[in-house]
């Protein structure tokens, strides 16, 4: 079954805001999510629509896969519009949002988002995560 993931830059794939600094293993998850478990990922990002193809060849040259790379500035409703699953992302404005709109949200734990908290939101600490969640089977969920 095909997993749509929106998958936020800053924060998440790189190790800052407006950093270039990729976020240890995360290509390496991603594409692994890709390949191998059927997931469709979409880049949606805050940054400034000047950086558009800087952030573009950024996110080629460091073998990011990606099936839609969005500027957005209200990501819920980019997770409504094309029906995510799920959202990688460390804003707890952004986070909320999406998960108010019962979508899970893996919150990347960054010391600028503690305290936030709701039954969609899963605190993680890293792609290692969000890849072991996602990469569970159906039955692998089952009680």
């Amino acid at each position: 079954m095909e997993t749509l993931l929106g998958v936020d830059i800053d924060g998440c794939l790189t190790t800052s805001k407006d950093s270039k600094i990729k976020m240890p293993y995360s290509a390496i998850f991603l594409n692994k999510l890709h390949d191998f478990h059927d997931t469709k990922i979409y880049i949606v990002t805050e940054r400034k629509h000047d950086t558009y193809f800087e952030t573009l060849n950024w996110l080629k040259d460091n073998n990011f896969p990606f099936s839609m790379y969005l500027m957005e500035d209200n990501k819920g409703d980019i997770a409504e519009a094309f029906n995510l699953d799920a959202f990688v992302e460390d804003s707890p404005r952004q986070a909320m949002d999406i998960a108010r709109r019962d979508k899970l949200v893996f919150l990347m734990n960054q010391k600028y988002n503690q305290g936030i908290e709701h039954d969609n939101i899963m605190r993680v600490g890293g792609w290692s995560e969000i890849y072991d969640y996602l990469s569970l089977s159906e039955e692998d969920l089952e009680i």
